[in-house]
C-alpha cells in the first residue's frame, strides 16, 4: 500500500482543529499516522505558549480518541521545529549547557 502524506491546514485552538465536518470525516476515516508539530515556538519567557501547546495536544488528543481506528501520533518537541538553528540554545540564566 504507497503512502500518503497530507499536510492539513488548520487551527490546533479549536474542536476538531479546525476542520470543516467534511474533511474531519475523511481524515477520521482514513488517518494512520499524525505527525504534528505545530507549537508557539516562542522562547520569550513572559509568553503563554501553553494556550498552543497544551490545549493543542489536548484537541489532538480528542480528535485522535474519535477515530475508528485511533491513529499513531508522533509528537515534535516545541524546540526541534523551529526552523534552521546554529549553535547552543543558552540556558535561561544565559549560560551555554555543559559551559
Amino acid at each position: 500500500m504507497p503512502l500518503t502524506v497530507r499536510p492539513i491546514a488548520g487551527d490546533i485552538l479549536r474542536a476538531d482543529w479546525g476542520m470543516n465536518p467534511k474533511a474531519a470525516a475523511v481524515v477520521r476515516a482514513g488517518v494512520q499516522v499524525v505527525i504534528h508539530n505545530a507549537a508557539d515556538t516562542s522562547f520569550i519567557a513572559h509568553r503563554d505558549t501553553g494556550t498552543t501547546n497544551v490545549e493543542g495536544v489536548q484537541r489532538l488528543i480528542d480528535f485522535a480518541r474519535s477515530c475508528p481506528r485511533p491513529p499513531l501520533i508522533v509528537y515534535m518537541s516545541t524546540a526541534s521545529n523551529v526552523g534552521d538553528v546554529t549553535g547552543r540554545l543558552p540556558a535561561r540564566d544565559g549560560r551555554l549547557p555543559g559551559g
